[in-house]
């Protein structure tokens, strides 16, 4: 007689994220057609935003171009400047920013044969051009990290650093980024988090947090 002892380990539980004092928001993704129309509606995203980014509003950026320009989406504090910027040119703001950004092209990125492939690890490599050039006008960056994390099954390449070259701000201090890239039907879908005021403790930690709160259900019906 032969005994057999199975010992079963459980699956170790990923530890779970503390949201108090964070909120639920909702936004509805949109897109624009080529007489500059709402068109689609390209998903639903779900996310928790820090308490103190108390202020929300979302518009079309213009540029001279239709894939030039954005629609983004806005959390601020509203403590500080609040920026809606828009056209070919804009006169940046001299004060502080606390704010979370998100954009995306108004139309899909790439021609009908052309499809944007999600990202992969071994694009570690490219997060510089892939998680700067929404936020910032020069290459003077300090990286404090670069990532890569899956959430809910989709993946997103992230990187927090600081510069003194904001696209909003001209105030001559560096301000403290956190980016965040992933695709959503053939279009790039950016988080921009920008804090350019003098207590800048625990924006990093809000924002990686809010990231990994976020759930996309995308509109199988719309391009």
């Amino acid at each position: 007689m032969i005994a057999v002892f199975i010992s079963c380990q459980p699956k170790e539980r990923k530890p779970q994220i503390d949201y108090t004092g964070f909120t639920k928001k909702e936004i509805i993704l949109t897109g624009i057609d080529k007489n500059y129309e709402q068109k689609d509606t390209l998903g639903l995203l779900t996310i928790n935003i820090p308490a103190r980014l108390d202020t929300f509003y979302q518009w079309y950026n213009r540029s001279d171009c239709l894939p030039c320009g954005r629609l983004q989406y806005r959390f601020s504090d509203t403590r500080y400047a609040q920026f809606a910027e828009s056209g070919f040119f804009w006169d940046n703001i001299s004060g502080p920013i606390y704010q979370l950004t998100i954009t995306h092209n108004p139309i899909k990125e790439a021609p009908d044969n052309v499809v944007i492939r999600k990202f992969v690890h071994t694009d570690t490599g490219r997060f510089g051009g892939y998680l700067v050039n929404e936020a910032i006008l020069c290459e003077k960056i300090s990286f404090i990290k670069k990532d890569f994390i899956e959430i809910n099954t989709r993946p997103f390449a992230v990187a927090s650093f600081i510069s003194p070259c904001s696209k909003i701000t001209d105030t001559r201090n560096p301000s403290l980024f956190f980016t965040a890239k992933t695709t959503l039907k053939n279009r790039y879908l950016n988080f921009i988090g920008e804090c350019s005021i003098k207590d800048s403790t625990g924006f990093l930690d809000n924002m990686y947090k809010t990231l990994l709160s976020v759930k996309i259900e995308e509109n199988k019906s719309s391009e």
